[in-house]
């Protein structure tokens, strides 16, 4: 994983000397660090309460906040795994440890939400706070799962298109869908009750550019967790079509033998009663029985019919 180091005032890359002793200058300075490397928990517990370094350190997190009466804010929250070769809905945990002098993120795998923030650092004219750039790196979290959502719609607008020309065989793509938004909708839900519950609680106690940036990410999360409700109210939508075109199919298919079964069962007892092997049946003997039997079928197989045809039963 790639590990930036950053003088915020400059935007200067850290050296690998600075980079150890940036965490707890006076100098507002970015790392992001890689949370399986033990310099990094010995880096860490340097600067910050043990507490939150082993909360930022831990090996499963759900989103989280924690804030420490030194103005420290740990900050635990996940974003799309956009590395080659693994699922997206796979989320990479970002865990962040912020105060008005240094931020500290950790990740165990590459982020594009970090690149991106890193790049736009880069490019930066004037000096930024670590405030800012940590309100850049979570609005990437929330833009990176919105563009992951917007291929998602547009595979089920595909899919609804389909369906209304031909209606092919949808049901495994639409269930491999649902799966993933299930997956997706697992972790935003708590990141956006999570900020919800973090800007009610801190709205006294952080800046007010702080609070503002991390209310604009709040609501980015409540429009996002908005998208993907209604994506998968559409996913439910064409699910039940399909179980609906299916159940009619089905239904004609039954009305159609229960057709046949009603035609066919006159016919079927007629069948059963000369088939009775005893004596005194009519027409054993008679040479034309044949015949007469076969117009007596033929003629409850009509009046069956006529019946059915003026009930309108088909």
């Amino acid at each position: 994983m790639n590990e930036y180091g950053y003088w915020l005032d400059s935007r200067q890359p850290l050296d690998e000397s600075a980079r150890v002793n940036a965490v707890g200058d006076d100098i507002p300075a970015w790392l992001h660090l890689d949370r399986n490397q033990d310099q990094s928990r010995k880096l860490l517990k340097k600067c910050f309460p043990r507490y939150l370094v082993e909360a930022a350190l831990a090996e499963e997190t759900r989103p989280r906040w924690q804030y420490d009466t030194d103005g420290t804010l740990l900050l635990i929250m996940r974003g799309i795994n956009f590395n080659p070769g693994k699922e997206a809905e796979d989320m990479v945990s970002i865990r962040c440890l912020v105060n008005d002098r240094n931020l500290v993120t950790l990740a165990g795998q590459s982020l594009k939400s970090v690149s991106e923030a890193s790049d736009k650092l880069c490019r930066a004219s004037e000096g930024t706070s670590t405030w800012a750039v940590l309100g850049d790196i979570l609005r990437n979290l929330v833009r990176g799962a919105d563009e992951h959502l917007k291929r998602l719609t547009e595979g089920l607008l595909d899919m609804e298109m389909a369906w209304l020309e031909s209606k092919p065989e949808l049901r495994s793509p639409i269930l491999n869908l649902d799966r993933r938004l299930l997956s997706l909708r697992r972790y935003i839900e708590p990141q956006q009750e999570m900020l919800e519950e973090l800007t009610d609680d801190l709205e006294d106690d952080l800046e007010a550019d702080a609070l503002r940036l991390l209310l604009e990410v709040q609501d980015r999360m409540t429009r996002l967790l908005e998208s993907l409700n209604i994506l998968r109210e559409r996913v439910k939508l064409l699910r039940d079509d399909m179980n609906a075109e299916r159940d009619a199919q089905m239904n004609k298919t039954l009305y159609l033998l229960s057709i046949i079964t009603a035609l066919f069962l006159p016919l079927s007892v007629i069948t059963g009663y000369f088939g009775m092997n005893v004596g005194g049946l009519p027409w054993v003997e008679d040479k034309d029985g044949w015949l007469w039997v076969s117009m007596l079928m033929g003629g409850c197989l009509g009046i069956s019919g006529l019946v059915m045809w003026w009930r309108r039963w088909f």
